[in-house]
């Protein structure tokens, strides 16, 4: 039993090694040479880029159609999903787009 959470320590410990110290230090790094602290062209802590960036209606706009792709793929994704999450588990068959069909076929080919 010990060895097995020693290893899942091992585990735990390399992913986080691998995987995410670099995708820290990288964000660390463009962090610093964005107020430049770092990097070639450095000449101190500035606010200048930033500044430069917020200010223009390009990057508004990209923003802006970013958060409309988010939406649109959320809203699209709920729809498709929540029904058919709602055949598979069975739960709510007046959902279930699948059972309304078959509900109506046999419905209507059932004699009167």
């Amino acid at each position: 039993m010990s060895s097995s959470r020693s290893l899942d320590r091992f585990g735990l410990a390399l992913f986080g090694t691998l995987a995410v110290l670099p995708v820290l230090a990288s964000l660390g790094y463009a962090a610093l040479y964005a107020f430049g602290l770092t990097g070639l062209l450095s000449r101190g802590f500035t606010l200048a880029h930033a500044r430069s960036a917020f200010t223009t209606s390009e990057v508004w706009a990209s923003v802006g159609l970013s958060l409309y792709v988010a939406a649109a793929v959320v809203v699209l994704t709920a729809t498709i999903a929540l029904p058919l999450a709602a055949c598979a588990t069975g739960s709510r068959p007046l959902a279930c787009p699948c059972a309304r069909a078959r509900r109506s076929r046999t419905s209507s080919s059932e004699p009167s």
